[in-house]
């Protein structure tokens, strides 16, 4: 259990080539339980909580995907992660779209 400077809950599994891995509107990093580590044989798997999600606080009372993606970005910025490999089901797809178009170089 971890936290960044921002109120952003994240788990982190295996080491290699990361992997971020974004949840779906309503649910949590936890809905990957079953794959993390799995896939932690051969990533570092970043799981964090979306804000509002789970464990993560959101400082604003709304959701907006571009705030959430900036949130993802800052979390690979604290831990280090340059380019990524990533994940997203639902929301966490539409956040890893505006990870990608907003900082290109970013997603492997």
């Amino acid at each position: 259990m971890r936290m960044t400077p921002l109120p952003l809950y994240y788990d982190v599994h295996g080491s290699g080539e990361p992997l971020v891995l974004l949840h779906g509107f309503a649910g949590a990093g936890s809905d990957w339980a079953g794959l993390a580590p799995e896939w932690a044989a051969d990533f570092r798997v970043i799981v964090p909580d979306l804000r509002g999600h789970g464990r993560s606080a959101n400082p604003l009372s709304t959701f907006r995907h571009d705030e959430a993606a900036g949130d993802v970005v800052a979390l690979l910025d604290h831990l280090g992660v340059g380019a990524f490999k990533g994940v997203g089901v639902s929301v966490g797809g539409n956040v890893l779209l505006h990870v990608a178009t907003r900082y290109p170089e970013r997603v492997s």
